[in-house]
């Protein structure tokens, strides 16, 4: 279960709002937009927390200022698609500044995406 940043954090100005979410993160895994998979035009001001490189330390948690960090399964309903909004800035592979330590990309869309088993274990089928 991965942290996501919600709407309190959108459009914010960060040298404001601050980064103290990103020097405590121990993994360094909270990144500014730029440093996304996101094409320009889909890039939201906020900060966006990769979902694989999460430790799930929750650490990010009390020093968001504007109370913005969930974790995933606790995202308030209304905020859901950021869940979604987090996958897609990393789908292609890790954060484009960070090389992935696996030398592939990113397996955590792959692994949310998978189609659920039907009653026969395969996937999709009846």
């Amino acid at each position: 279960m991965a942290f996501v940043i919600t709407p309190p954090c959108t459009d914010l100005d960060h040298d404001v709002c601050g980064q103290a979410c990103m020097d405590v993160c121990p993994v360094k895994c909270i990144y500014p937009p730029e440093e996304t998979r996101l094409p320009a035009h889909r890039r939201r001001a906020m900060l966006y927390i990769h979902p694989y490189e999460c430790v799930h330390c929750g650490a990010c948690v009390p020093e968001c200022p504007v109370g913005a960090i969930f974790a995933e399964d606790e995202v308030p309903s209304g905020w859901s698609e950021y869940i979604e909004v987090h996958v897609a800035a990393f789908e292609s592979g890790c954060a484009e500044n960070k090389p992935c330590p696996y030398g592939l990309a990113c397996p955590y869309p792959r692994w949310k995406r998978q189609p659920k088993k039907q009653n026969n274990g395969t996937p999709g089928g009846p």
